[in-house]
């Protein structure tokens, strides 16, 4: 019995990719690929195209990224008192936040903090006597 000829059939399959670039604008990233196989190994070959496309687009968009990101600047906190009062305890506060910081947040420290944020500085009370 002579041997049966393989069909031959040809997969393609694609990926696409949109980014989101703010402003209503997008990048589109895209990729395409096909080969020639038998009806047998369609399907191993469709998943292969797949994963080739998949990583060749999730490449260009890590590299786009890579080329666009932009660098984050961090901002100081600004304090603007409204009394007299406000700025010596709000520098306490800094202070005191910046030692915790330095040490493991604990939820000790973090009860720690809020017990003191009502508390009168010694600044304050020398404010106070100044005033009166």
């Amino acid at each position: 019995m002579p041997e049966k000829q393989q069909k031959i059939i040809e997969v393609a399959r694609s990926f696409s990719r949109k980014v989101n670039l703010g402003n209503y604008e997008t990048a589109d990233f895209f990729c395409s690929a096909k080969e020639e196989t038998t009806r047998q190994q369609a399907k191993k070959t469709s998943k292969r195209l797949h994963d080739f496309c998949r990583g060749e687009v999730e490449k260009a968009v890590e590299e786009y990224q890579e080329e666009t990101a932009q660098p984050k600047e961090e901002k100081p906190v600004i304090y603007e008192p409204v009394s007299p009062y406000d700025a010596p305890r709000l520098e306490a506060k800094d202070k005191e936040a910046d030692d915790i910081n330095q040490r493991s947040k604990t939820i000790e420290d973090i009860k720690k903090i809020n017990e003191n944020l009502g508390a009168v500085t010694e600044a304050e009370k020398d404010v106070k006597e100044d005033n009166d």
